[in-house]
């Protein structure tokens, strides 16, 4: 049986650099493409790992000095009216755009392309 008083402390922090890590990343690509910031959307998916730390998430982005907005507020950025062509559908908007303008790689780019394969490796080596 699992252990619910486990300390989980070191996964809410994987957690927490993996969204950051990510934030930080696209707004950088989003620097690279429009030369500015770009209201993002953040999509999180219904499981237990976004609910137990969504709270976190905002204030984490909070402390970063950005402001959390409405998606309608995001969607009124012009670069949402763009239509890149898509490898996949639900591809990032942004990588998508990127690629047709034939952008290359960019410092920590690979990893907005992983599924947080970084942190599980980390995760694995302190035995979690």
């Amino acid at each position: 049986m699992k252990d619910p008083k486990a300390d989980i402390s070191a996964i809410r922090t994987a957690y927490l650099a993996h969204v950051k890590q990510r934030a930080l990343a696209y707004r950088e690509l989003s620097q690279q493409l429009q030369g500015r910031d770009i209201s993002q959307v953040l999509l999180l998916h219904h499981n237990l790992l976004n609910a137990l730390w969504l709270d976190d998430v905002l204030a984490q982005f909070e402390e970063m000095g950005w402001k959390i907005i409405t998606p309608a507020e995001a969607f009124a950025d012009p670069v949402y009216k763009l239509e890149p062509v898509r490898k996949a559908a639900g591809q990032s908007l942004l990588l998508s755009l990127g690629r047709t303008l034939g952008l290359g790689s960019m410092p920590g780019g690979e990893r907005l392309v992983d599924d947080g394969d970084y942190e599980i490796a980390e995760l694995t080596k302190k035995g979690l």
